[in-house]
């Protein structure tokens, strides 16, 4: 017997995992920008769509901002949502865990 929805790790989540990863241990530092859909797509094995739709995702989040004809830039720390469960469990991955445990308390 089933007692919830089933719990499914999709292409789509795990590209928005492995963008914000990166994001956090520094690999696109604030104020880079991403690279192509199509680069991404290839390192993550993924299409394009699914890069768009990651970075949509990590654009709620406060992580990045897309704008036309720059690309998808990464943003400083202070604007992600600290307070989304999802962004501080990234966080806590990344370098910066012991601030954000501090920060925390």
């Amino acid at each position: 017997m089933m007692y919830g929805p089933r719990l499914q790790r999709t292409t789509h989540d795990a590209a928005v995992d492995q963008i914000a990863t990166w994001i956090v241990q520094g690999r696109f530092p604030a104020g880079a920008v991403l690279p192509t859909e199509v680069a991404l797509g290839d390192q993550l094995g993924v299409s394009r769509t699914v890069v768009r739709e990651a970075a949509k995702v990590l654009a709620a989040k406060g992580m990045v901002e897309a704008k036309k004809r720059v690309g998808t830039r990464i943003l400083p720390q202070s604007c992600w949502n600290l307070l989304d469960p999802v962004v501080v469990s990234w966080v806590l991955k990344g370098p910066r865990r012991l601030e954000m445990i501090r920060d925390l308390i």
